[in-house]
């Protein structure tokens, strides 16, 4: 199981450092202050209980615990990042409309409607789904195409 403090700019950080084998190199990189980048690394190491990096010389060396965390911590976030790449190369979610129609407005004002919004959004998809009116009187009222409510007797 993850560690519940174990965040992404612990990694970020680790890996860099790693990379650069120096603090202020990755603290640069990454536009981050040299003391954030020290704290964010003792941080880790707190987390995984381990000491990361060997700071006896003037460069950071990995240890054998930092070698083994950095082969999959450097997995994980090549991972990550690819699934989100992935994801941001797909279309955009498709969003679903629907629309209830009076069959007064079904015969005249919905077909211009619908005509209008189709030329301003070109990628969207009808999907018409007829409804199957119960009385004879809406029936009729649905098969024509009325130019006013006063057309429709009222």
């Amino acid at each position: 199981m993850i560690h519940p403090h174990l965040r992404m700019r612990h990694l970020r950080v680790f890996l860099e450092t790693a990379r650069l084998g120096s603090l202020s190199a990755a603290a640069e990189t990454l536009h981050v202050s040299q003391p954030a980048a020290s704290k964010t690394v003792r941080e880790l190491e707190d987390i995984l209980n381990a000491q990361l990096f060997d700071r006896s010389g003037r460069r950071l060396a990995l240890t054998r615990a930092g070698k083994i965390f950095q082969q999959y911590a450097g997995t994980a976030l090549a991972d990550l990042e690819r699934g989100q790449r992935l994801l941001s190369d797909l279309p955009q979610r498709q969003r679903k409309l629907a629309v209830g129609v009076l069959p007064t407005a079904a015969t005249g004002l919905f077909p211009d409607a619908a005509a209008r919004f189709r030329e301003t959004h070109a990628q969207a998809r009808n999907v018409p789904r007829n409804r199957v009116f119960k009385d004879d009187a809406l029936m009729e009222l649905a098969s024509t195409k009325p130019r006013s409510l006063k057309d429709l007797g009222r």
